[in-house]
Parts: structure tokens; sequence; C-alpha cells
């Protein structure tokens, strides 16, 4: 048997095990919804349509899946050389990634925003912010403490009790103190109460 023969034959079984086959296409619709796009292989003029992002057949949301942006190229792998079942292997250019658990969800956008199980309870905090609002609060309560004991000073032991003197006393004191918060939402990073 010659080296010819051996390696034809070896070939043709490993072909018999690798059954799939890809092509390259451009994406010209995406349903981010039913998770599918529209792909015109390349040098050809017949779309191919519903081509899946995921390479599962049923309805549930698990994995991860990317989303193709319209006009990007893609690597469709087909099963069986079953055009039916094409489904995207590698997109030139993603606008989202959806990562799904059993527990929860993570969403992350060409924008740089990011959900972690939605966006139902807004932005993360930031902890710089949070912490220079938090001891704002702490420097307004500390000037209100030091004003209200000054302001019991100078209504004096033995003054009508009309406060007038304590609430000026107090008004003085507390006239340059504010509360101002910065935003400390990051809305980069979103999140949500999840399923």
């Amino acid at each position: 048997m010659s080296a010819e023969t051996v390696n034809k034959a070896l070939r043709d079984k490993v072909k018999s095990w690798n059954p799939s086959i890809c092509f390259i296409g451009t994406v010209t619709e995406v349903d981010e919804s039913n998770y599918t796009c529209d792909i015109i292989p390349l040098g050809s003029t017949v779309e191919v349509f519903k081509v899946r992002l995921k390479p599962t057949i049923d309805g549930e949301k698990k994995g991860i899946i990317a989303i193709p942006a319209k006009d990007s190229f893609v690597i469709v792998g087909l099963l069986d050389k079953n055009i039916n079942s094409a489904f995207v292997v590698w997109c030139s250019h993603i606008t989202k990634y959806y990562v799904f658990t059993e527990k929860g969800t993570f969403e992350m956008n060409d924008d740089g925003t990011m959900l972690l199980n939605g966006d139902d309870y807004a932005g993360l905090p930031k902890l710089h912010e949070l912490k220079d609002n938090l001891d704002a609060i702490k420097n307004y309560l500390t000037a209100e403490k030091s004003a209200i004991a000054a302001g019991f000073v100078a209504v004096g032991v033995g003054t009508a009790a009309n406060g007038a003197n304590g609430a000026n006393a107090f008004n003085n004191a507390m006239v340059s103190q504010t509360i101002t918060f910065k935003d400390m939402e990051n809305k980069k990073v979103k999140q949500g109460k999840g399923a």
C-alpha cells in the first residue's frame, strides 16, 4: 500500500469524523430578541436567514451569546452540512455580549455599559463619591452639634426663654454649612433584581 493511498484513506476517515463546514459572510440584519441574524455568504447573492447566535436550538437563554454588528463579518458553522443548522462561530465586530447562568445575567455593550441582572436598581455606587457624601453628612452633623451647644450658651442662664439669642447663634453657626451630594451612580455598570 502506497503512502498516497494511506494518506487518502486517512483524509476520508477524518472527513467522516468532522461533518461540519464553515463559511464567511456579512451580517445584513440582527434579531436580538430571538438571537438570530441574516447573513450573505461572501461571493454569494443568496441570503441565509435566521442564523443562530447561539449553537443550541432550544429557546432557553444560557451560555455566552455575542451579538454581531450589522455589516460585520462572521464565520458561520453548519452541523452535518445542513444550512438549517447554521450558527455564528465568530464575529468581526460585536455590539453586545450576554452571559446567562442559572442564577443571573451579565450584559456588556460596546458603549462600555454593563448590566448585572438587569438595571432595575440603577447604577452601582462609586465608592469614593459615597465616602465623600457620608463625610459631608458627618461634617454637617458635627457643625450642627456645635451650633446647638453655642445656641444654648447664647440664651444664657436666667434669660427669657424666647430663644431669639439662641436662634441667632445657631443660624450664624450653620450659615456656611450645607450638604451637597456628588453623583454616586456609576452609569456604566448597572444592577437589577435578577430572575
